[in-house]
């Protein structure tokens, strides 16, 4: 098991297009440290919607969290 503690950590909500939510995660894997949750020290938070209004995005908007696009994301990951 690969220490995770480097990476950045990154929370998805919502739908992304034309991947699923374990697809994400097997793309993230090595870039990023996959959280299910939203926590204080979350890194970013991958959104559909962030207009959304969303529990998760409430709650990562009230920690300062970065908040990406399914997008942006994906671009990273380029």
């Amino acid at each position: 098991e690969e220490s995770t503690e480097s990476l950045p950590s990154v929370c998805f909500t919502g739908a992304c297009p034309g991947y699923s939510r374990g697809q994400l995660t097997e793309m993230a894997k090595g870039k990023y440290d996959v959280k299910d949750a939203v926590t204080k020290d979350l890194s970013i938070l991958v959104c559909a919607d962030p207009n959304s209004g969303s529990s998760k995005l409430q709650k990562a908007a009230k920690n300062g969290t970065k908040l990406m696009s399914y997008d942006e994301f994906l671009a990273t990951l380029g």
